[in-house]
């Protein structure tokens, strides 16, 4: 495994990263363009391709691979967890089977393996996207499943909105699903998405 010292900052007070399906580092890319100090204590990535990209960009961080086999109190204590946990269930374009999804590793159930991990390093907050279709999915159940883990049993701020980035300036639609949580709502008081252009 990689020794991430190398991105350590002697910054006491820099916002400590956890990236889940990390793909190519959006939302460390995310901080950096907001210039908020930050340091990413790791990542879970499957992905060969994704893995070579991060590497490349980040090297020096520890990818934790496979969410499923994670020992969440291998994980360094962090204060953010961001991920965009598997669409293909809840889309249009999957066989829209959510939770019962059996495809890769239970696909359908990486939601779970999220809560694991917050429940045992109890962060200040997360940061989770998907697509627009698991608002609805189910009839609203299973966006009721998970609100009602994140908000009601684990004690979580709960935020939500359908963005599309069109409304951001960018050329395309892609409506997403943003979920957004703190742990003491008070660190971020009055939060609201920003208002589209």
């Amino acid at each position: 495994m990689k020794d991430n010292t190398k991105v350590k900052s002697e910054n006491k007070s820099n916002l400590k990263l956890f990236e889940a399906f990390a793909g190519y580092g959006g939302a460390s890319y995310g901080l950096q363009r907001a210039k908020i100090p930050y340091e990413t204590v790791g990542y879970s990535e499957i992905d060969k391709f994704a893995i070579e990209f991060y590497e490349n960009n980040l090297p020096g961080i520890l990818n934790f691979g496979d969410i499923t086999k994670i020992n969440p109190h291998d994980i360094p204590d962090f204060d953010l967890f961001t991920g965009g946990f598997p669409c293909q269930p809840f889309s249009q374009a999957g066989h829209k089977r959510g939770f019962k999804d059996s495809h890769k590793s239970e696909r359908g159930n990486l939601f779970f393996n999220i809560v694991e991990i917050l429940e045992a390093k109890k962060p200040k907050a997360f940061f989770l996207e998907n697509v627009r279709g698991i608002v609805n999915h189910d009839g609203g159940n299973t966006f009721k499943v998970i609100r009602n883990k994140l908000e009601d049993e684990m004690g979580y701020s709960f935020h939500y909105e359908v963005i599309k980035a069109s409304d951001y300036g960018l050329p395309q639609l892609r409506p997403r699903a943003f979920m957004i949580g703190f742990r003491d709502e008070g660190i971020l008081s009055g939060f609201a998405f920003p208002p589209h252009l």
